[in-house]
Formats: structure tokens, C-alpha cells, sequence
């Protein structure tokens, strides 16, 4: 069990490193009446842009046009598409503009020995275009992430420890309007004492049974239900370090419906901050990446996966999303999402690859070392009408304040990470 030194009282330099500031409804929103062309020129550019990067990595070729047949074995770039499920006979690959003017085959991927695939998924690959219809698949390059940021962490000795709380809405029982959920997690925080509280999204989800009945009535608007909550939180953080970081949900029915979702609109709490869906923020240097939407069911539902041993299927769920430098990099969408293709070209692109990575999830609950980053899926903090889940996390770094901090230069921060799911 991890406790917490409820003596200190510490104030972390909490940077937002990816603000989503700009508003959703203004005079050039293309949210709901977005264009085929403006929105294949958007997701060509992601294409691109990535794909470019695999070339250069693994120093391949120039691409070659998909258009044209060969005999021998050519590289090329784009995406993988699908039409309906993917399955091993209906696996699509979309050109780029550049290369091959948005040409789509079919790919035979009989000569691959192993291969993790999802529609969207943009990668390089090698092998024989049959009359410009069909390649046989060699070889598969997947991109790879970004490098983490090597910058000075000020966690150390001194400092002390850093504890994390990390837990995911709903925050309401199926079966009542009620937040005794919250509540509860309330008296965790005001116990334990965290330094950094992160409450995902959403807090009261619009398609609750009994928001969709005739029968309910509110005495309050949906805002203003929100702002209670907030408010009684902030109570309970007075004379309290722990800072708490709120992240937005499109599934909220008091926010706008379009994902990526904007940071809530909250009245100015000194201990409580607002950041969009996805966010990235920076805890004493640490990277911390997160979205409320559930990228782990909707890729573990699309994926196409050939292999011969078993794998960390959960893990491989993370890594698709650090490869892709992409915190949703399924397309299309699943359906449940409001996707604005420009608003995810913007604010769902990974700039680094996180030191933790928080992907909350109708799946079981995890948190396990992904290639150095540690993922954490604290699952929600209701299931139907009982308690779920949340996850504490607690990162104690070795290094004296002094010392070149180690992270990013050989030793990964999931070295010096401890973590628990615990039942609300």
C-alpha cells in the first residue's frame, strides 16, 4: 500500500503544454459541415507528414506511385483502410497525394509472418503491385515514437515523492443522479492528500438511463449541477496541497459534443484547473498525456492481428497510439465519436511521447511499463450501479537536485514508479 506524506506541502510547477484555447463555435467551425475535399486534405497532410518520417528512419527509397505495376519489390506509403470490418481479405491501402495521388489497393499479407494493423493506421511497406490493384506484402515499417524530452526533472530528494490520484467518470450510478461515487473519492482526497488529483471526464454522461427518461426532473441546469460538485471539492481542498486536474469529456451532457473537446468552462479555483481532451501536461518535467474517450475498446475492437505467440494485447493498444504519435489514431472514428478532422489534426497529434500515459477504459483496469512509458488504465469509478475503480500512482526519482537527472538519458521514468488499482 502506498502512503502519502501528508507533511509536506508542495506546489509542482503544472504546465498545460497543449491548450486548447481556441473556441469551437466561431465563424469558420467546421464542426458538422466539414467539406469531403477540406477533410481529405487534412488527413492527407497526418498521412504525410508521418509517413515521411517512416522513410526517414528507416532510410527507404522514394516512395513509389501505386499506380503503377512492378515486378519487383517497391516501397510505399500510406494508410490502411477498410471497408466494413477488417479481416484478411479485405485489407485496403490508401496512397498519399504525394506518392500515389490517394490510389487505393487491396494488400495480400500472406508473406508477413506477424502484423498488428487497424483502419487508419498509417505505416511504410514493401512488396509487388499486381496490375496497380494488389501488393503482395513483404515487409511492414511501422512508424516509431517520438523520442521522450530530455529536460531537468525537479523531482528528487529534496523535493520528495510525487503521489498521483487518477480516477474516470461517470461519476453517477446508473441508477441514480446522485454523486455518491465522487463523494467518496472526495474523502480519498481530502485523507490521502495527494499532490496532483487528475478527475477525467465525464461527469454526468448525457445518455444516463435516467436522463433519457420523462420522468426525471432537474431543478438545476446541467452546469450548474457541474459547478456543485466543483465547488464542494474545492471545500474540501482547503489547507490541502493537492491540485486537481480536470479533463474534458464530449460524453459530458453539460459540454459540447465534438471530439477533441474543449477544457471545461469552471469559475477561477486557486487548486483546480481545466485542460482539453486529449491534454498533455508537464508535472516537474514529467510529461503527462491523457483523453477521456475510450481509445483502448475502439482499437482492441478494429485491430487485425497475426502472430504466432501471445502478446500484451493492452500494451500493444498503447503502443499503436505512441507509434502513430496519436492519441485517437483510429479512422474512421468509432461511431459513437464526433469526430472534427480538423480539430484532430490539430489537438490529438502527439508533439513527444509521454512519460505517463492515462487511457481510462470500460476495460480491465492496468498499469504496466509500455516501452518505457508507464500506462495507466484506472478503468471507471462506477460500474453500473456500484463503485469501480481508481488508479494512485507514486514517482520517486533517486537523483539528488544537483545530479543530470537520469530520465530521458538511459534510465525510464517507469523504473522509479509504484503504482495500485484501488475499489472506491
Amino acid at each position: 500500500m502506498i502512503k502519502s506524506e501528508t507533511s509536506r506541502n508542495l506546489k509542482w510547477d503544472i504546465i498545460n503544454t497543449n491548450p486548447f484555447n481556441r473556441p469551437l463555435l466561431k465563424i469558420n467551425s467546421k464542426y458538422m459541415f466539414q467539406r469531403t475535399r477540406e477533410m481529405s486534405i487534412v488527413l492527407n497532410d497526418v498521412v504525410s507528414e508521418l509517413g515521411n518520417s517512416v522513410v526517414e528512419y528507416y532510410s527507404l527509397d522514394t516512395p513509389a506511385n501505386l499506380t503503377e505495376c512492378t515486378a519487383e519489390d517497391e516501397v510505399y506509403i500510406g494508410r490502411i483502410r477498410s471497408e466494413g470490418k477488417l479481416s484478411d481479405g479485405s485489407i485496403l491501402f490508401e496512397g498519399t497525394m504525394e506518392s500515389s495521388l490517394g490510389h487505393l489497393v487491396s494488400l495480400d499479407m500472406s508473406g508477413v509472418e506477424e502484423y498488428f494493423i487497424f483502419p487508419g493506421q498509417v505505416l511504410g511497406l514493401s512488396g509487388k503491385n499486381n496490375l496497380g490493384r494488389c501488393v503482395q506484402v513483404s515487409q511492414l515499417f511501422i512508424p516509431r515514437p517520438f523520442p521522450f524530452r530530455q529536460a531537468r526533472i525537479s523531482i528528487n530528494k529534496t523535493t520528495g515523492p510525487l503521489s498521483i490520484l487518477i480516477a474516470a467518470g461517470p461519476f453517477t450510478p446508473t441508477d441514480s443522479l446522485s454523486f455518491e461515487p465522487l463523494k467518496d473519492l472526495r474523502d480519498v482526497i481530502e485523507k490521502t492528500d495527494p499532490d496532483i488529483c487528475f478527475l477525467i471526464g465525464p461527469f454526468l454522461d448525457a445518455t444516463h438511463p435516467m436522463l433519457q427518461s420523462e420522468d426525471t426532473v432537474l431543478l438545476d441546469t446541467f452546469q450548474e449541477i457541474f459547478e456543485n460538485e466543483l465547488q464542494k471539492l474545492s471545500n474540501r481542498l482547503q489547507d490541502r496541497r493537492t491540485k486537481v486536474i480536470l479533463v474534458s469529456s464530449w460524453k459530458d451532457a453539460h459540454h459540447h459534443a465534438v471530439f477533441p473537446t474543449l477544457p471545461y468552462s469552471i469559475k477561477k479555483f486557486s487548486q483546480i484547473m481545466a485542460i482539453s481532451d486529449p491534454g498533455v501536461v508537464s508535472i516537474g518535467g514529467l510529461i503527462f498525456g491523457v483523453t477521456s474517450t475510450d481509445i483502448l475498446m475502439h482499437l482492441s475492437r478494429n485491430e487485425l492481428a497475426k502472430t504466432t505467440i501471445n502478446s500484451d494485447r493492452m500494451g500493444r493498444m498503447a503502443r499503436h497510439l505512441m507509434a502513430q504519435r496519436n492519441f485517437y489514431p483510429l479512422y474512421p472514428p468509432d461511431e459513437s465519436v464526433p469526430l472534427d478532422i480538423e480539430f484532430w489534426a490539430d489537438h490529438a497529434r502527439m508533439e513527444v511521447t509521454p512519460h505517463i500515459l492515462i487511457l481510462p477504459s470500460e476495460l480491465r483496469h492496468f498499469i504496466k511499463d509500455v516501452d518505457g512509458t508507464v500506462v495507466v488504465n484506472p478503468e471507471r469509478l462506477t460500474k453500473g450501479i456500484s463503485g469501480g475503480t481508481y488508479a494512485r500512482i507514486y514517482i520517486d526519482l533517486p537523483n539528488d537536485p544537483d545530479e543530470e537527472n537520469s530520465i530521458g538519458n538511459g534510465s525510464p521514468i517507469a523504473d522509479f514508479v509504484m503504482g495500485e488499482i484501488i475499489k472506491i
